[in-house]
């Protein structure tokens, strides 16, 4: 009998609960906060925080230890290190600086005014007078406390020990209106009359906390549980939130005795477990056995647990750097996708030191795309371009927050994918105005210095080496580095088409079109037509959409010959086009704004047209910026053996006739009313007709050469002496344009000594 009465004891002592050697104490602090947490009459701790917390202790190997206690209990043995964890505690800035809180927000909690039956609060401004019920240690009375600073409003201040003392106080009339959390109310507002009011304010993140610099790794795992739990619906933490709802709290009552049949059923559990004990006995030595190869597998899981943290932590501060280093560059570093808008995925923050934007502001305005920040004629070339596996820096213009646009340099790479795609691009974009536009000076000025150099007796199609010729060709250099509206000057047949075609050639604008327009050849009644366009039936016979001259020159030149012939409204639309107004086709109505280069040209004195109104003042002024003056070609004959050379040179050598010395004497003595176009007609019949025939000119035919022994046809000369020295000085000065008057070529063509020619040049006063 005795051994059965010590068997039975021993039993009973196996079935005491014994931590494993591999548990970890945790003493967690608990106070009565039903329904998250609370302690029955039996001592055991329960409620939605304590089933979450044990279901995260059993997996971690906690043994948790519940040290009971009030709020204010809690938090100073939380402080001083008496516990280890405390839970349901409200996150705030105050008492972060105390302790520790995990990351992940449990639940969210927010303050609430009630205020006594059948009084009226509805807005802060209501409270101005009132005695106000706060309890002494929440975090929503504090913040209630600073909001009624800030805002000027004066109460009465009764602090209270606890939100029932509040209810109680505002159902008793001595105070106006308590301050509680919304939970507390949720649980126990119903037993009082106090009513809610509308004023809700500091939603509150509930969270676990530990004592500052102590137990993170306790922090650290509560929040890869909870980040687990609540992303899985079937979890204990969503089967708690159903459990632990407010209509059951009353089955909860700390004050409700443990019913008679939980005392059966535990009796019952008991002589089960009993029942059980020697089989257990038997099987204690190989559980220990497998419970320590359990524990070492788990050390090695907490030890490769451990170390990918490190390793996270590790990437984490990478990250930041990176971030920092990135957000610091004089530029911006991006992200972009290789679709037709170039849309990007990611941008630095230094597009806003760039550009003016802010990342967050390219994303609110819809503008996060290449297309709608790069100049539309660069995203065109870039999209022309085929994408390089390598990279290489493009060179384009973006666009900045003030209008304006600014030239980049973007050293970009794409990624492939294994399908042979190219689905992203990445790279750095760094600002270069100031290089490319002392590039494209230093351009301009090397154009100027080349042309000045190379060929002084041309430029271009136009072929003159006389002063006022040079005169010309320095204003066609000034004119081209400038984006100003030019005039020219001049009779007609001074090559005024030509000197509009080698400015626009040397400007920034030779990518674009040229495009000439004769204003005295257009019919009055069609010039808004031609110049803006028309839409399809805007009038009869416009069977079609047609564009205008404006749109055709978008980005190029537009050469208006004959200015003085436009009427005066056009001139005043016209106005209102090039000095940014805009112009709408004909039966259209949207408005277009080209970019337009004008260059004007006339014959004709515009001041007197404007004295006599057949011209807008304004009109005049805003075309008249930079003129230039043909002379006629009676001003510059020394240029006409170069203009016959030229338009020779066109022409088969084998059926050109003979340009001898009295031909060339006879085109220079002639004043040319019709400047180098009548030098060019005259030069085409020569060539076709086989005699020289223009006004003041006794028709010539060319003289005939015989072969040897033969003679030549010198009829119509008077002295031989006289025509042999024209014609050998023609014929040197030819020599030596042709070979841009390099003298030792010339002598060694025309087989004399350097000298000889040096002596002939000074005689005949050439000069180059």
């Amino acid at each position: 009998m005795k051994q059965n009465i010590l068997l039975i004891f021993f039993s009973l002592l196996l079935l005491a609960p014994v931590p494993s050697r591999g548990d970890v104490p945790v003493r967690v602090g608990v106070y009565d906060y039903k329904p998250f947490v609370f302690r029955s009459l039996d001592g055991k701790a329960g409620g939605l925080y304590i089933e979450v917390l044990e279901h995260m202790a059993k997996a971690e190997k906690w043994q948790l230890d519940y040290v009971k206690g009030s709020w204010t209990e809690c938090i100073e043995r939380l402080k001083t290190g008496k516990i280890d964890l405390m839970i349901g505690i409200a996150y705030s800035e105050n008492r972060a600086r105390f302790f520790d809180f995990n990351r992940e927000t449990f639940m969210t909690n927010w303050g609430r005014l009630y205020a006594r039956k059948n009084l009226k609060i509805d807005s802060i401004a209501a409270l101005e007078g009132k005695k106000i019920a706060f309890y002494k240690d929440g975090v929503f009375s504090e913040y209630f406390r600073k909001f009624l600073k800030q805002t000027g409003i004066t109460c009465e201040i009764v602090e209270a020990e606890d939100y029932d003392t509040i209810f109680r106080l505002v159902d008793e009339g001595e105070v106006d209106a308590g301050v509680s959390s919304n939970i507390f109310a949720l649980q126990h507002a119903r037993r009082y009359r106090a009513e809610k009011t509308a004023i809700i304010f500091m939603p509150t993140e509930l969270r676990f906390a530990v004592a500052k610099g102590r137990n993170r790794d306790l922090t650290d795992a509560i929040d890869r549980h909870l980040v687990a739990l609540k992303s899985d619906p079937d979890s204990i933490y969503h089967r708690a939130l159903d459990k632990w709802t407010v209509s059951r709290l009353e089955a909860m009552s700390r004050d409700r005795l443990v019913p008679r049949w939980a005392v059966y059923t535990l009796a019952g559990a008991g002589c089960l477990a009993l029942l059980f004990l020697l089989s257990s006995l038997l099987l204690e030595k190989q559980v220990r056995r497998k419970t320590l190869a359990i524990s070492e597998k788990n050390e090695i899981l907490n030890r490769e647990i451990r170390k990918r943290e490190k390793t996270e932590q590790a990437l984490e501060a990478h990250r930041r750097q990176l971030t920092t280093l990135m957000d610091n560059l004089p530029g911006m570093v991006y992200r972009s996708r290789t679709d037709d808008a170039r849309t990007i995925e990611f941008i630095s923050s230094g597009c806003e030191r760039l550009l003016g934007y802010t990342p967050e502001y390219l994303a609110a305005h819809g503008i996060r795309t290449f297309k709608k920040l790069v100049y539309p004629d660069d995203f065109s070339a870039i999209e022309s371009h085929p994408e390089p596996e390598n990279g290489y820096p493009w060179l384009y213009r973006m666009k900045t927050r003030s209008g304006g646009y600014k030239w980049v340099c973007d050293y970009g790479v794409a990624s492939q994918s294994l399908d042979g795609a190219i689905p992203i691009r990445e790279g750095f974009i760094t600002d270069v105005t100031g290089r490319q536009e002392e590039e494209i000076r230093l351009r301009r000025e090397n154009v100027r210095l080349r042309s000045a150099m190379k060929e002084r007796f041309r430029f271009g199609d136009i072929v003159g080496k006389s002063r006022v010729m040079q005169e010309v060709y320095e204003m066609i250099l000034k004119a081209a580095a400038t984006h100003e509206h030019v005039i020219l000057y001049g009779e007609s047949g001074t090559g005024k088409e030509l000197v509009a075609r080698a400015i626009h050639d040397m400007s920034d604008r030779s990518q674009r079109a040229f495009v000439p327009v004769n204003c005295g050849a257009i019919p009055a009644n069609l010039l808004e037509s031609e110049f803006f366009g028309h839409k399809k039936g805007a009038f009869t016979g416009a069977d079609a959409d047609k564009t205008g001259f404006m749109d055709r020159a978008d980005g190029g030149t537009l050469f208006l010959d004959e200015i003085g012939d436009i009427d005066l409204n056009m001139q005043v639309m016209l106005l209102r086009a090039i000095e940014g107004g805009g112009f709408t086709p004909v039966g259209g109505t949207g408005v277009r704004k080209p970019d337009i280069r004008i260059v004007a040209a006339t014959n004709k004195d515009l001041e007197s047209l404007v004295k006599k109104g057949l011209m807008r003042r304004d009109f005049y002024y805003r075309i008249h910026i930079v003129p230039i003056f043909l002379p006629p070609l009676r001003k510059r004959k020394e240029d006409i053996a170069l203009l016959i050379e030229h338009f020779l040179n066109k022409y088969d050598p084998e059926i050109l006739p003979p340009v001898t010395g009295n031909i060339i004497e006879a085109l220079r003595s002639y004043d040319w009313p019709g400047n180098v176009r009548e030098l060019q007609n005259v030069l085409n019949r020569y060539v076709t007709l086989k005699k020289l025939d223009f006004p003041g000119l006794v028709s010539r035919e060319p003289e005939p050469v015989t072969g040897e022994g033969g003679a030549q046809n010198i009829e119509g000369l008077t002295d031989l002496r006289k025509t042999m020295e024209n014609f050998e000085k023609a014929y040197i000065e030819q020599v030596l344009i042709r070979f841009n008057w390099h003298r030792g070529k010339t002598a060694e063509i025309l087989n004399i000594n350097r000298k000889t020619l040096f002596k002939k040049i000074k005689a005949h006063g050439l000069k180059m």
